[in-house]
């Protein structure tokens, strides 16, 4: 897996110090294959610590820990922690048994009371990503999505197609930045750009039933807003936003924003949100 080598030093009073590449894709197939079994078979393999992740969207830390703050107190055993990203939550659990096996059977009560608590956010667990968990829906729905965006820049586009097998279900996108795109991709009229601008309810009601139209979609995700550092006003800061949600079958969703943060971190909350957003109604019509 590269060229940096690892190796193991013993210290003397039966200690020893692993020592492994740096890089990710060096290190973990080392760590798995030699200097764990190493180390079960020096120190005997005895209870182990195994985890179930449930990744959560849409719903902040301190919602979550407001309802499920008494499953904290049940015990050591298994236990769970809730960890923080920026506008997404996980929820771990981990259980220490002498088997797999044992600690699925430990784990299973308590994933499912956290999912009950949590009905609508959980999107999947462990390796699940968004745009794996939007994907499913899509192919469960027999649906297709194109998505139109401004100032997130493809970004929602490029985490759609970044799932194998995306095409049955991701129609296209397009990135409309300036007025000129909006107009000539999506069909947004200059009189909607001209009465209520570019940052509007409208003009993301518009770009949404623009790319459903243009790229005969079920679906359609719309983005416009003001990543900054400059074209704020007092009327329409920096970190605005509107989100947008066409569906030919159950109507148009839309959503504002008000983000703060750098160009890049704007962008990228705007994407989790639009996200999100995208799975929430998915996931809403198969309940």
């Amino acid at each position: 897996n590269g060229t940096a080598p690892g190796f193991i030093a013993f210290a003397g009073d039966g200690k020893f110090v692993a020592c492994m590449p740096g890089v990710p894709r060096e290190m973990k197939p080392m760590m798995t294959d030699k200097v764990l079994p190493f180390v079960r078979e020096r120190l005997g393999s005895g209870d182990g610590i195994y985890t179930r992740v449930l990744h959560t969207i849409a719903i902040g830390e301190s919602e979550i820990d407001h309802r499920i703050n008494d499953l904290f107190r049940r015990g050591e055993n298994p236990k769970i922690a809730v960890l923080a990203h920026d506008f997404r939550a996980d929820v771990k659990i981990m259980a220490k048994a002498a088997s797999r096996g044992r600690a699925e059977a430990m784990i299973a009560p308590l994933q499912s009371e956290l999912e009950r608590r949590l009905d609508g956010y959980v999107f999947g667990q462990d390796t699940k990503t968004p745009s794996g968990a939007i994907h499913d829906l899509l192919q469960a729905q027999k649906a297709t999505l194109a998505v139109a965006e401004s100032f997130t820049g493809g970004r929602i586009a490029a985490a759609l197609t970044s799932v194998a097998g995306s095409s049955q279900s991701f129609a296209g996108g397009v990135v409309a930045y300036a007025n000129d795109a909006k107009t000539s991709l999506l069909g947004v009229t200059p009189a909607t750009l001209e009465r209520s601008g570019a940052v509007s309810e409208e003009a993301a009601r518009a770009m949404a039933a623009g790319a459903r139209e243009r790229f005969g979609a079920d679906v359609a995700l719309a983005t416009t807003g003001i990543a900054g550092p400059g074209g704020g006003t007092a009327q329409k800061p920096v970190g605005l936003g509107w989100l947008a949600l066409d569906d030919a079958r159950n109507g148009v969703v839309v959503r504002r924003l008000q983000l703060s943060g750098d160009r890049e971190t704007i962008a990228s909350r705007a994407t989790t949100i639009a996200l999100g957003m995208l799975w929430q109604h998915l996931h809403a019509q198969t309940s």
